[in-house]
């Protein structure tokens, strides 16, 4: 049995990140692209449906870690960043909730705790 796409990508962004620790801009480009490629995997028809949940998690995830540039020195930009990207991960996890089908109980529970916690 072979490692899937998405945890390929997820190694691939370790490997990355752990390469350029003291630079935020290519820390970022690593988000941005596991972002990307676990889009692929939230599009891809083949992929089971808690595959495809688990993916748009991590992309919203990385998304919102590159569009708030952490590692940024200045508190005031961090705070209002911090704000926006719960904001936009609220919204993400509601519209994650919205799109499932009735037959995912245990997918929309995990949601519910996100958001509780966010």
């Amino acid at each position: 049995m072979g490692i899937n796409p998405l945890d390929s990508a997820c190694r691939e962004h370790d490997v990355a990140y752990s390469k350029n620790r003291e630079n935020v801009h290519l820390r970022n480009e690593a988000y941005r692209v596991l972002s990307l490629k676990t889009l692929k995997r939230v599009f891809n028809r083949d992929a089971p449906m808690s595959g495809r949940a688990v993916a748009l998690g991590i992309a919203s995830a990385m998304a919102a870690k590159a569009k708030c540039g952490l590692g940024i020195k200045n508190k005031s930009k961090i705070k209002k960043k911090g704000e926006r990207s719960k904001k936009l991960l609220k919204l993400v996890i509601d519209l994650a909730k919205s799109s499932m089908s009735n037959g995912s109980d245990s997918i929309k529970s995990a949601l519910n705790s996100a958001r509780n916690v966010i």
